[in-house]
């Protein structure tokens, strides 16, 4: 199965210079976790979480109007074509811990977002190359994707020095 078989084909996008206002108000209205954030001529030079955003704005003393998408975006973007392996893009995943892989076309264009969640909705018993992955498979992808980039990063500080 290739990963233009799978992967959600509509993609909203933003632009380094819209500011954190209005890529939070774009994530609640078309529940998104991510966005890209593409150049004027549609190419990808970054991404943008949720959670880059929360800690941006927990970590600076600025407004989210004041922020700008390109200033707390990652600058290191993995993707996905639409032809890959479904199997390669999975591991992708896995190995840079993201739950969501862009796929991106001619020219650097995004033409799509593969999702963990697309892969949990597609998921068969036993999996066929054909019609979609295995629950083994995905399952596998996911914890990969859990799993902590450092082991022992929890250990890093105990729980009472981030209360109140």
């Amino acid at each position: 199965m290739k990963v233009k078989d799978i992967c959600s084909r509509q993609v909203f996008s933003c632009s380094p210079e819209m500011n954190l206002s209005s890529v939070v108000s774009m994530m609640w209205d078309f529940d998104l976790g991510s966005v890209p954030v593409v150049d004027p001529d549609g190419r990808i030079v970054g991404m943008i979480t949720d959670r880059d955003i929360a800690i941006a704005l927990g970590t600076r003393n600025r407004r989210a109007p004041d922020v700008r998408a390109g200033d707390v975006m990652s600058k290191q973007v993995h993707a996905c074509a639409p032809d890959d392996d479904l199997r390669s893009a999975m591991n992708t995943m896995w190995t840079e811990k993201i739950r969501r892989l862009p796929v991106v076309g001619a020219q650097g264009r995004v033409v799509g977002i593969l999702s963990i969640s697309d892969l949990i909705l597609r998921a068969q018993v036993g999996g066929d190359p054909e019609s979609g992955p295995g629950w083994e498979d995905v399952l596998l992808t996911l914890k990969g994707i859990c799993s902590p980039r450092r082991p022992r990063a929890r250990e890093a500080r105990p729980a009472t020095a981030y209360r109140a």
